[in-house]
């Protein structure tokens, strides 16, 4: 078996071509092949797991212990790592369509009934309680169908593309083409630097206000989505000029990098960008119209600000919980990537606040391809299969609370040692 080959069937063509790049230059490249364990044994021999993982120390610059490997395994043992990942889980990578239109459909239903009881209900009552609290849970959820969207083939998706766009992303002012942009986000020469809009590197002090300062954003975020298309798009219809403003600094859904600037490409003149851009800024034009009217009155208004913001923050909080944000803009390898990224894997109420499997996030930038459905079952054959030091139980967390704490305060408990036997 030639290990300095990722085939590509086992791995999407742009992540085999870098790992093969960096096993090219390791200096285990030129290992014999004797020494190395056959992928066909998913657990290794001894040398192999050490290498793995047994060599990386869990210090941070002071050597106070926060659970992030100082060094990188080496190149060779990851590409064999993820080759076996791969090989445990490849029968899962086909995403369904009748599941993702089903799902979709489905929460949407849910959300939209539920916000109608909650605007009707007797306020303060158990009905209007618990109105709220299925229609910001299934709005949530849908709204995280956007993240899968950018890992889905363009083609054979463009349809549910569409109607997510038509039932979801326009009336919330969230259209798909301010994500279009999350690729950066797993990219070894863009993750954790300038050039990735979703990460906020929290390995610079002061490290609790600035995750309590993203964390907050949630908060007015249901006011700067209609508010971006109220005013940023008659603006970029204007001027190329502040068109091309608009797009670099007001055109990603998620800002966690105050630094990032997004690129002005072929996309920023797209069909698809000005109709949803123009449909989003007639949406919130009409709202504006309805309140001005008083055909809405303020009341509603403030319901509908509640509710949307009590989502986004869930949202945000979850976000901070999803990596560590040790990186400290420098590029990074697959290796690193993963390392910096975590999983919950306790608790059935995980789906609550990380919805669609994103509580298996270090699993999505491992195979970013996998669905979302098949997650689960992927993760617990991961379990199941590999050695108990292995690097994806690295990336085991206990769970919600301890890691937003490590994200304000980080003060993290070292990998490995959770108890990995317990999945839900």
């Amino acid at each position: 078996m030639n290990t300095g080959n990722v085939q590509r069937e086992d791995l999407g063509e742009s992540q085999a071509s870098s790992l093969n790049e960096e096993v090219a230059g390791s200096p285990i490249q030129s290992e014999t092949q004797s020494s190395r364990p056959e992928v066909g044994n998913v657990d290794g021999n001894a040398a192999s797991r050490a290498k793995l993982g047994g060599d990386t120390e869990f210090l941070d610059s002071q050597g106070a212990g926060i659970g992030i490997p100082v060094g990188t395994p080496p190149s060779e043992d990851f590409v064999r790592f993820t080759r076996d990942v791969h090989r445990i889980v490849r029968d899962l990578i086909t995403p369904s369509q009748r599941i993702f239109f089903i799902d979709f459909l489905a929460t949407t239903g849910v959300a939209y009934v539920a916000t109608a009881v909650y605007m009707i209900a007797n306020p303060w009552g158990l009905m209007q309680f618990a109105a709220w609290f299925i229609s910001a849970a299934a709005l949530y959820r849908a709204s995280v169908f956007i993240h899968e969207l950018e890992h889905c083939s363009v083609g054979s998706f463009r349809t549910f593309k569409y109607i997510w766009n038509v039932f979801f992303g326009i009336p919330c002012c969230m259209p798909s083409f301010l994500y279009d942009n999350h690729v950066a986000h797993h990219s070894r020469n863009t993750y954790g630097t300038n050039g990735d809009s979703e990460y906020l590197s929290l390995a610079h002090q002061p490290r609790a206000l600035r995750a309590l300062f993203f964390a907050s954003i949630g908060l007015v975020n249901p006011i700067l989505g209609p508010l971006r298309f109220l005013l940023a798009t008659p603006l970029a219809l204007l001027s190329s000029r502040l068109n091309r403003r608009v797009w670099v600094r007001r055109s990603s859904l998620y800002m966690l990098n105050p630094q990032y600037r997004r690129t002005f490409d072929a996309s920023a003149q797209s069909i698809t960008r000005w109709t949803s851009e123009i449909a989003c800024s007639v949406w919130a034009w009409m709202w504006v119209v309805l309140i001005w009217n008083e055909a809405v009155p303020l009341a509603v208004v403030g319901k509908y600000y509640f509710l949307f913001a009590s989502w986004m923050v869930v949202n945000q909080l979850r976000t901070l919980t999803a990596h560590r944000y040790e990186r400290r803009g420098d590029p990074s390898t697959y290796g690193e990537q993963f390392l910096d990224s975590n999983t919950f894997h306790r608790g059935y109420w995980a789906e609550l606040w990380a919805p669609m499997s994103l509580r298996y996030h270090a699993l999505h930038h491992l195979i970013p391809n996998l669905p979302y459905h098949a997650m689960g079952t992927a993760h617990r054959r991961l379990l199941q299969c590999l050695p108990a030091d292995s690097l994806y139980h690295r990336t085991l967390r206990p769970g919600f609370l301890a890691a937003l704490r490590d994200a304000f305060f980080g003060a993290g408990i070292p990998d490995g040692k959770l108890d990995s036997r317990r999945s839900s």
